[in-house]
């Protein structure tokens, strides 16, 4: 889990290591729709996110958030990736 404000030297006798500077943040962004093949895509990715103790951020694009071209509003600023799930519709 990375406990950063645990000493060095007491992670070393632990052997512990600290991970804090591989953790990543990911975002899925989706449409809403649900359904099992997307849901075991989600979990799927979940999983193999949480492999490498990173953290996984979900959010659902409603119609007209993806009409207006806004993104959620939880939206981080710190992302190291960002997976898109279906296809959006562009503006013209």
């Amino acid at each position: 889990m990375g406990y950063s404000k645990l000493s060095p030297a007491l992670l070393k006798q632990f052997n512990i290591e600290q991970k804090s500077n591989q953790n990543k943040s990911i975002v899925v962004l989706a449409r809403k729709a649900s359904s099992i093949f997307w849901n075991n895509i989600i979990l799927g990715i979940s999983e193999e996110i949480n492999k490498y103790q990173s953290m996984l951020q979900v959010n659902f694009i409603s119609d007209d958030d993806e009409k207006k071209l806004v993104l959620p509003v939880n939206f981080q600023d710190k992302i190291d990736g960002i997976i898109f799930l279906r296809s959006f519709r562009i503006s013209t």
